[in-house]
């Protein structure tokens, strides 16, 4: 049976990165919305704005959870560490 061993830094630097992600998507629509003003006059800036308002709902549920997600694997990593460490120091080995 395969095995994956994944180091509690590495899950916490992941719920890093998470955190980076949701802060990126959260962001996304506002630059569409700030080059709207490209498409000139007319009916463009608003066909653009009715096209972003579904996306708006779906980017804002994304960056949730991957708020959340960035939060569990900060936690599980954190966690990881300090059971690693509490279990070194029952059995006298290093701590890391």
């Amino acid at each position: 049976m395969t095995q994956i061993r994944v180091s509690a830094e590495a899950v916490r630097q992941l719920g890093e990165r998470l955190a980076d992600l949701a802060a990126f998507v959260a962001d996304a629509p506002r630059a569409a919305r700030d080059d709207a003003w490209a498409l000139g006059p007319g009916d463009s800036g608003a066909a653009l704005e009715a096209l972003l308002g579904d996306w708006e709902h779906q980017r804002r549920q994304l960056a949730q959870h991957l708020d959340d997600l960035a939060a569990a694997a900060r936690d599980a990593g954190a966690a990881s560490l300090r059971a690693e460490a509490r279990a070194g120091a029952v059995v006298g080995g290093p701590t890391p």
